[in-house]
């Protein structure tokens, strides 16, 4: 048999066996409620399993696979894409998350209705659902190119995509929020010892560091390759900056690990650590990158860069490599699966149409909702574009959620009853007016500028005009209030 589709067996009957294990877990602790266990962990989640799950959601196949996409035309500089969402995390993890934390909330959406109001709840519910659901598909988009690289005579592109997407749904699946966070135990694991062992390698069978820089194309004008900055440009580097820093806790996947973890202290110590883990990543991913741009010129896609340098190794490096890079989209499919789900059954359903929906009904809910996003995200991974591009667009809408947690957490004095329906309103109209019908809308190539100027010009119109005071205590009402004042 095929060695390195033994490797991937292997890899896959771990992540199922972990799965199947966290339901017993989930057995255990009965007293937090069914619905709470599947889809929060039972808010347990210690500081090695939060650092697990942000790493884990970090270094996926956009960190990887769409990095190395990006180096592949642009150089060394493409990664930066991780290094930003490290100093995110870093920053979320000494001033924001550790507040978070302390509320009482259970989603992105419980939090922005609370204060901006329900229309905002509303908007921000379906923003989190097409943001999560479509990172979902990205990375089930660069594992069918991993598989296909590491098994060209076993995949197709299609039957690819397929597999993926139903391993990545059915970890969640089987047990939720613990799977997810299990699973990314042995992932965050697998990523980064493949990464290592890869580079490695490929430095050592393509002839050193000298001998692939000297294959690398000769371009009009000059392509900057080794260069930190310059071939991304420090346009694309802050756009990447700011937008990795506010959907760092702003976005549902990382919002519900903050919300499982245990305490204040644990989210705050696994943020930081998980930080420290993915920043350096991406780096590895581009350089790969660049040695495809120079020993595979011409490839049919830019997305199959990194597979097609990790194909040259001996079948045993390959396929653990590989099994790397498809364990960083599982950890990041993972979380955003989860945070799908949680939204829509918490956020819709049990909010608007069932709020004396029985715990155990949630969870089934839950699980169909898994099953249905197994199946058109399949789908919608063969229709979309560049990996990175693509996230870069949609993490835009979750702007001005972002810059209403940091007002409310911060300088609840600075805003207005007005503040938080306009910006939320505003903000995400506009991010989806030049992410969709209007791209002229767009400030220097970069959806992310326009909206973040807009939503504090929002804020500070409101300020000027709006004399009534917003009041924000009931984020802080009943038993976990209580803990959080108790903590401050």
């Amino acid at each position: 048999m095929n060695t390195a589709l033994v490797i991937v067996i292997l890899y896959m009957a771990a992540l199922l066996f972990v799965s199947w294990y966290s339901t017993v877990l989930l057995r255990r602790q009965k007293e937090k409620g069914e619905a709470l266990n599947y889809l929060l962990a039972g808010q347990n989640l210690n500081w090695f399993l939060v650092c697990m799950m942000i790493a884990g959601l970090a270094i996926g196949g956009v960190s990887t696979v769409g990095v190395a996409e990006n180096a592949y035309t642009r150089g060394f500089s493409a990664g930066w894409y991780d290094l930003a969402w490290g100093m995110g995390a870093f920053l979320s993890g000494v001033f924001i998350v550790g507040r978070m934390r302390k509320t009482k909330f259970f989603t992105i959406n419980e939090f922005i209705e609370k204060t901006c109001g329900k229309a905002a709840g509303l908007i921000t519910v379906l923003v989190q659902v097409i943001v999560n659901f479509s990172v979902f598909a990205l990375q089930v988009i660069a594992g069918g190119s991993i598989l296909t690289a590491l098994l060209p005579g076993v995949f197709t592109l299609t039957t690819a995509i397929i597999i993926s997407a139903v391993v990545f749904g059915v970890i969640s699946l089987i047990g939720g929020m613990w799977a997810a966070s299990l699973a990314n135990v042995v992932n965050v694991i697998v990523i980064l010892l493949g990464l290592t062992v890869g580079v490695i390698a490929v430095i050592h069978n393509f002839g050193g560091i000298a001998a692939i820089q000297a294959r690398l194309p000769v371009t009009q004008p000059a392509t900057p390759w080794t260069h930190f900055t310059r071939g991304m440009g420090m346009g694309a580097i802050m756009a990447w900056c700011f937008t990795m820093f506010l959907q760092s806790f702003s976005g549902a996947a990382a919002l519900q690990t903050v919300v499982s973890s245990r305490d204040s202290k644990s989210v705050k110590i696994g943020y930081i650590v998980a930080a420290c883990i993915m920043a350096p990543a991406g780096f590895i991913a581009a350089y790969l990158g660049m040695v495809a741009a120079g020993s595979f010129p011409g490839l049919a896609s830019a997305k199959l860069a990194l597979p097609a340098v990790i194909g040259t190794l001996n079948p045993w490096l390959a396929g653990f490599t590989l099994a790397g890079l498809w364990a960083a989209d599982v950890s990041t499919a993972s979380a955003c699966i989860m945070g799908v789900t949680s939204m829509i059954t918490k956020g819709i359903i049990v909010r608007y149409f069932k709020p004396d929906l029985s715990e155990h009904k949630q969870v089934v809910i839950s699980r169909i909702i898994i099953a249905i996003a197994i199946v058109l995200a399949a789908f919608a991974a063969l229709k979309m574009g560049g990996i990175v591009s693509t996230l870069m667009k949609l993490l835009a809408m979750l702007a001005p959620m972002a810059i209403m947690i940091i007002l409310v957490l911060f300088a609840p004095k600075a805003t207005r009853k007005s503040t938080g329906p306009m910006v939320m309103i505003i903000g995400v109209i506009y991010a989806a007016l030049e992410i969709s019908f209007l791209p002229q809308l767009v400030l220097y190539k970069q959806p992310i500028y326009a909206v973040l100027i807009l939503s504090v010009v929002v804020w500070l119109i409101t300020l000027i005009f709006d004399k009534r005071p917003a009041d924000y205590s009931i984020l802080y009402t009943g038993t976990a209030g209580k803990t959080a004042k108790a903590e401050a």
